[in-house]
């Protein structure tokens, strides 16, 4: 082998180990990113456990006002043309649960591919009141709350664009937002998702928290009603 042939060897093997140690700490940077997804979130929740899903993002179970609650995040990457998001889930447990078993699922643009919405296996349609979202999808699998009671409520959750899905049930609320967009240029050219590094805003989860309790605060009011 002449020198040339083994200095283009060496050249080859240095440049690949490069990449790999590049790879590793590029990787390692956004596991540690994925784990932090909700750290900003230590000033509005008490946070008391976490898990991580397959993929790294960290799910928080924390105390809030006197309630339970759960914040997870989803990447949703199976609507075509579209570029992929990363969807918020806060679910605000029920102290008190509904005796009546009402349910609701208000999701709006639907896309058929929100694989965490269970409407798609309701059979029910619920007539909205107006004002409500139009362009959704209004289902319960067994009977909704009285609506005329959470009017407003609904009006001030759908009213930030970002609110994707409303999930009501006797034992929890969860509400589904957009949280993040994938980059646009890393996605078209190398069709990788990539999202900021930045933490979910403190600000955002404390104020559609305090609308979830809004609206949990009259569902228990109208069940009170009607016992």
């Amino acid at each position: 082998m002449n020198v040339d042939a083994i200095y283009a060897m060496i050249f080859v093997l240095l440049g690949s180990t490069c990449l790999l140690l590049l790879y590793r700490h590029h990787h390692r940077h956004v596991l540690v990113s994925r784990q932090q997804v909700f750290d900003d979130c230590h000033e509005v929740v008490q946070m008391t456990s976490s898990t991580l899903d397959g993929q790294g993002y960290a799910s928080v179970f924390a105390d809030w006002n006197n309630a339970r609650v759960k914040l997870s995040v989803e990447v949703d990457n199976l609507t075509a043309r579209k570029l992929p998001v990363m969807w918020m889930h806060l679910t605000l447990y029920r102290t008190h649960k509904d005796s009546s078993g009402a349910t609701l699922d208000i999701l709006v643009r639907p896309q058929n591919t929100e694989s965490f919405s269970p409407s798609w296996q309701w059979i029910k349609p619920v007539m909205p009141l107006a004002g409500w979202p139009q362009h959704a999808r209004y289902m319960t699998k067994t009977q909704p709350p009285p609506l005329a009671g959470i009017d407003q409520d609904i009006k001030d959750l759908f009213a930030d664009s970002r609110c994707k899905e409303l999930l009501i049930t006797p034992m929890a609320i969860r509400l589904t937002c957009l949280a993040k967009q994938s980059d646009r240029s890393h996605y078209l050219l190398l069709r990788a998702i990539n999202f900021d590094d930045n933490p979910i805003e403190a600000s955002l989860v404390a104020g559609l928290l305090h609308k979830l309790d809004n609206l949990v605060t009259h569902l228990d009011e109208v069940q009170d009603e009607a016992a």
